[in-house]
């Protein structure tokens, strides 16, 4: 699986005037493999827990892929190459490192 799927289910300062009841919500985000996260854009409510868990699931996804020292870049700039090796990092005494 590729894709990660959130639903912001806004508009929770406004319970009162909910279309869609919650078990609704829950049961359709099931079915797509979706998790729901309950926010408000007027308060603020909600929106820090749906970036940690859409960051959650990145993180799990990337530990999830096998790891390689180096990839190529297949692209227009075929020149750049993304480094992810530990031990470079730990005796490189530059500044950066790019990931």
């Amino acid at each position: 699986k590729d894709i990660i799927l959130l639903i912001a289910a806004n508009k929770m300062d406004l319970e009162s005037k909910r279309e869609v009841d919650n078990h609704s919500v829950h049961v359709y985000a099931q079915s797509v493999g979706a998790h729901v996260v309950h926010t408000s854009a007027k308060n603020g409510k909600g929106v820090p827990e749906l970036f940690l868990e859409l960051t959650r699931n990145l993180l799990k996804y990337e530990a999830s892929k096998p790891r390689v020292n180096r990839i190529q870049s297949r692209g227009p700039r075929a020149n750049i190459a993304v480094i992810d090796d530990d031990n470079r990092r730990k005796k490189d005494d530059g500044c950066c490192v790019i990931l």
